[in-house]
């Protein structure tokens, strides 16, 4: 699987991205965020998550696998609470990659 994540806007005007790939990465980790990926029904969800509103965080995923591709826009008041649990990992992963940009 492999995941494109970025971050971006917010009152800070913040910018960063990170890819991963679960092909590469340790196990555990790679369950993990694959195990995420599908108890958030991420390929299910809509292309656009908008609460409206000025200086949100935006955020965009896109996740390929074997069996398909989705990306996903939405801004830090849309989040589904069942892909936060993903978020939070992706958003921790750019601050702690020397990769993120």
């Amino acid at each position: 699987m492999r995941i494109n994540f970025s971050i971006s806007g917010g009152f800070t005007g913040i910018r960063r991205s990170l890819t991963l790939d679960t092909a590469t990465m340790p196990r555990d980790e790679a369950r993990e965020l694959e195990d995420c990926v599908n108890r958030a029904g991420f390929f299910d969800l809509p292309k656009v998550l908008q609460s409206g509103g000025v200086d949100r965080l935006q955020y965009k995923l896109t996740i390929e696998s074997d069996a398909a591709s989705h990306s996903i826009q939405m801004d830090d008041g849309a989040i589904p609470l069942a892909l936060l649990p993903l978020i939070k990992k992706l958003e921790a992963a750019t601050r702690a990659s020397p990769a993120a940009q």
